[in-house]
């Protein structure tokens, strides 16, 4: 994380207050505690009801499952083709961290997954490598819902590649 230039304690933050995720972080907090999760994620829907949009609570109880929270970190539960097992990856929240220079156009708010991208795909580590390696190298390490559309994306709009 801190070769990404993302804190732990920021990303914490960006975590439980991303409308996708802040939800299943809550939830599993609840778990970890032993408190009902659904009656928890009932509060949570009457406090952050856009965090639901298109979601019931009994599917976000569900999903968080899926999930586990280590160091005070979301980590989702995948299971990796190669290895053969389940690992953890951490969660890359949507919320901005920072701003990047964009030439010709000044400066941008940066997103950590836009963050993500950059180091994974246009830095020199990444070397423009193509979205499938992209992907492949991200994911290792990372997950978000759309990690694949988002690579793919931003590949096809690299002028580079």
């Amino acid at each position: 994380m801190s070769e990404l230039g993302v804190e732990r304690a920021m990303l914490k933050e960006k975590q439980q207050q991303c409308l996708e995720y802040g939800p299943i972080y809550t939830a599993v907090e609840a778990a970890e505690r032993g408190i009902d999760v659904v009656t928890t994620m009932k509060n949570y829907l009457r406090e952050v009801p856009e965090a639901f949009y298109k979601r019931k609570v009994d599917a976000v109880a569900k999903t968080s499952e899926r999930y586990e929270i280590h160091d005070g970190l979301l980590y989702r539960r995948v299971y990796d083709e190669r290895d053969h097992e389940i690992q953890l990856r951490l969660v890359a929240p949507e919320g901005k961290i920072g701003r990047f220079e964009v030439p010709g156009e000044g400066e941008e708010p940066l997103g950590i997954r836009e963050k993500l991208l950059l180091t994974y795909h246009n830095s020199r580590i990444g070397g423009h490598m193509g979205a499938d390696k992209t992907v492949e190298r991200i994911a290792k390490d990372w997950y978000w819902t759309g990690l694949y559309q988002d690579v793919d994306v931003w590949c096809k709009h690299c002028e580079l590649c």
